[in-house]
């Protein structure tokens, strides 16, 4: 068991990766995106007594708004607007 880790989130978000025996495609969107950050994290962590850095996230944040579709940027506005407290 490994100490610790610097993932490389950047190679992964954009070539696909393989968690067990599922292989997990390229997000096409931010929400995607992060949650697939956190299952990276989540199996990266189990398999060793030290935690996990995201080193430079946001310059691998900054390309994913490319991939965001239209409407999801409309629904993720919306939705944000219309909440009531």
């Amino acid at each position: 068991m490994s100490n610790c880790c610097l993932i490389d989130f950047d190679y992964m978000l954009n070539h696909g990766f393989k968690i067990g025996n599922a292989f997990v495609e390229v997000p096409n969107s931010i929400r995607v995106a992060t949650s697939q950050v956190a299952q990276i994290i989540t199996s990266v962590a189990s398999s060793q007594y030290g935690g996990c850095s995201f080193d430079r996230c946001d310059e691998v944040w900054r390309l994913l708004p490319k991939r965001t579709t239209k409407s999801t940027w409309k629904k993720g506005v919306s939705s944000s607007t219309t909440k009531t407290r």
